[in-house]
């Protein structure tokens, strides 16, 4: 089998010997690469069911003397190992509900009942569960730690005294207890290191030396034997964090422990307690020797990096922002990484209380400084998931993200157009193709840009998640007065308004809006159309209303952030678009109740139905949105059926809500999968 710390398969014998049960030969073997200790082979199900659930282990093996030290007993004496592991949790947790796994007949639980706690107890002996059942007001449970004992996020506090070398699976025990954590919540183990370092074990190793037969004939019950370092190493795989740790030298047995009080076993007592003066001692406790260990650890919060070129104020940011304000973080640390410059919607994430850093880089494709500053970055944040955002900054992200071996890398592409420049796309491609096979999922906003691009750089389809894009409904909605903006805008309430809000860009095809308008102001004079927006492409729009002599028609407003208060001003909204992957602004406006006229392009028909939540028409087609316009305007009876299913439509598939609950399923299954694949390789 392999290590379950670092995964190898090579291991040699130890001096340690190992079990010689029923027949049986179990081996103590050393991983060559890390060092950890453990069984070789591990006993079966049957086996190790057979000592648990008898009476014989615990009267035999467990405690040889138990009934002497009071540990069987309603009186017992407090154990030194308990009230460590007490004071230890109480500099966390002073209160509240603690499960003790492995609890024996109860001792611990005893104990942390008198320190103010709840407790709970599971024990899979039948005879020391009903013990422990009898002398506690609390439950106890005779059962195995295993899923649905108890709901999650149940605990304060799980106590696991002695219980990790023992259970075939500690890195599953581990993620178990984790899931029954509250978010504050504490673990706490008492955990013994028999063969960490310590004089005591110098001793063991010389001894082990003159014997002749090194396998005990005691149950083979340590199945790992862990070391401070491996202990840590399994803990923080397993989403821990140590907060505390106390290794010390447990003292030497009574003699009435001992069947025969020989020599032998004198001067083992004598070096003993020698070990333990040593392991306590404060200058040499940074060396940490001894042979056990009260650690107190707490959940690791996965952590969690958007990466975008800037937070400026674009569709993919707004969609970002959006999410974000309806996504539970509770159980994760999230941050936002832009590589240009934080843009104006940067201070809105910092309100929602998010970490936003900037890199202050160029994300173009080939500037491979940009690529080495997110591999700093990514080194430094020791990330779980790593999420980009566009395609240049996907390819710079997902190459760092792979150099650091960053659990989970997830991209997200928000069009099929102009992705690459096209001088370098017979390099970019193929090097976008490679890096999907180290990406765990290429989220799409719409099926026909997850279509596109897995055509176009021959991707397999199974790579792509398609998650439409969304708005916030619970905050878009107007805060002015429509007349009041009427007014500011220099409109007249019997204008008849077409809008359109995107970027003055040649693929958002704005003239041929102008062009349907110009030609539909002989039949309709009162029309008046607004564009929202700025870009490249103002000057020549411009100059197009001007030649045209309708600029007493058109009014360019530049860029706003009002869009929720603009939009109940449009009697028809219009995206003549050449290219659109997905467009939130048309959600926006059938949100607001606008009835839409867009092109069939792109994402655009998995938003818009035609004829049902609005009317869709071919690209660059002038004369089609001029038709589409007046036909909505002629009859506002259905325009409305068209603007009421629109709004339906949104609320049912298009909330802000719906996409954050997918991609935390999504971070969930993806994060869970890669703790399995790496369980599974260890366990081969």
């Amino acid at each position: 089998m392999n290590c379950i710390i670092c995964g190898s398969v090579r291991y040699k014998k130890t001096i340690y010997g190992g079990y010689l049960f029923k027949g049986k030969e179990y081996f103590l073997v050393r991983c060559v690469d890390c060092g950890f200790i453990y069984l070789d082979p591990m006993p079966s199900k049957d086996v190790l069911e057979g000592i648990y659930t008898g009476d014989s282990y615990f009267n035999e093996y467990y405690i040889p003397g138990a009934d002497k030290l009071g540990c069987l007993q309603d009186d017992d004496l407090a154990s030194p190992h308990h009230l460590k592991a007490i004071s230890a949790m109480k500099k966390f947790v002073s209160s509240g509900d603690l499960l003790d796994v492995g609890c024996a007949a109860g001792a611990f639980c005893l104990q942390a009942q008198r320190a103010g706690f709840n407790v709970y107890g599971l024990e899979p002996n039948k005879k020391m569960s009903e013990h422990a059942s009898s002398r506690l007001k609390a439950e106890i449970k005779n059962g195995e730690f295993c899923k649905g004992i108890y709901p999650g996020n149940r605990f304060d506090v799980i106590n696991m005294a002695d219980v990790l070398e023992h259970v075939p699976s500690p890195a599953e025990s581990l993620e178990l207890a984790g899931n029954l954590l509250r978010d504050s919540g504490i673990l706490v183990l008492e955990q013994p290191l028999t063969y960490n370092r310590s004089l005591f074990n110098i001793f063991l190793r010389f001894n082990m030396l003159f014997k002749k037969e090194r396998l005990s004939d005691s149950p083979p019950t340590h199945l790992w034997e862990f070391r401070p370092e491996t202990l840590r190493a399994i803990l923080k795989t397993t989403g821990f964090e140590v907060i505390y740790e106390e290794v010390y030298e447990n003292r030497a047995k009574p003699d009435f422990v001992y069947k025969k009080l020989s020599f032998k076993n004198r001067l083992s007592i004598g070096i003993k307690n020698i070990s333990s003066f040593i392991s306590g001692c404060t200058l040499l406790r940074w060396l940490k020797c001894g042979d056990r260990a009260v650690v107190v650890c707490r959940k690791i919060k996965p952590r969690v990096l958007f990466v975008h070129p800037t937070l400026g104020i674009g569709g993919a940011e707004k969609n970002r922002l959006n999410i974000l304000k309806m996504f539970d973080s509770s159980g994760l640390e999230i941050s936002i990484c832009c590589i240009k410059e934080k843009g104006d919607l940067a201070e809105e994430f910092i309100k929602l209380g998010f970490k936003v850093d900037c890199l202050n880089k160029s994300d173009r494709s080939l500037n491979l400084f940009t690529t080495f500053a997110l591999l700093r970055y990514l080194k430094r944040g020791s990330f779980s998931i790593v999420h980009s955002c566009l395609t240049n900054t996907n390819l710079h992200t997902r190459l760092a993200a792979w150099f650091c071996r960053v659990p989970v890398i997830i991209a997200e592409e928000q069009s099929e157009y102009e992705r690459y420049n096209r001088r370098l796309e017979w390099l970019l491609k193929p090097v976008n193709r490679w890096l999907a096979r180290s990406t765990d999922r290429i989220i799409a906003c719409s099926g026909r840009t997850a279509l596109s691009i897995s055509s176009q750089d021959r991707i397999p389809f199974e790579k792509f998640l398609v998650i439409h894009n969304v708005i916030d409904t619970t905050e878009f909605s107007p805060v002015k007065s429509k007349y009041q903006l009427l007014e500011e805008l220099g409109l007249s309430r019997e204008d008849i308004i077409v809008g359109y809000v995107a970027s003055l860009a040649r693929r958002k095809g704005h003239i041929y809006l102008i062009d349907a308008v110009f030609n539909l102001l002989n039949w309709e004079p009162r029309l008046k159309l607004v564009l929202v927006g700025d870009g490249p492409l103002r000057n020549e729009l411009e100059e197009s209303v001007s030649e045209r002599r309708i600029t007493d028609r058109v009014l360019f407003t530049g860029k706003r952030r009002d869009i929720a208060d603009l939009l109940p001003l449009f009697s028809v909204f219009v995206s003549p678009a050449l290219n659109e992957a997905f467009g939130i602004v048309l959600i926006e406006a059938m949100y607001m109740g606008v009835a839409c006229v867009a092109t069939r392009v792109g994402g655009v028909p998995e938003v818009i139905q035609d004829r049902e939540s609005g009317i869709l028409v071919n690209p660059a087609d002038s004369k089609a949105l001029a038709d589409a316009i007046k036909e909505l305007l002629l009859d506002p009876g259905r325009a409305s059926l068209y603007a009421d299913a629109a709004r339906k439509r949104v609320i049912e598939n298009f909330t802000a809500d719906r996409y954050a609950q997918k991609l935390s399923e999504l971070y969930k299954e993806l994060l869970g999968a890669k703790l399995k694949s790496k369980r599974s390789k260890q366990n081969v």
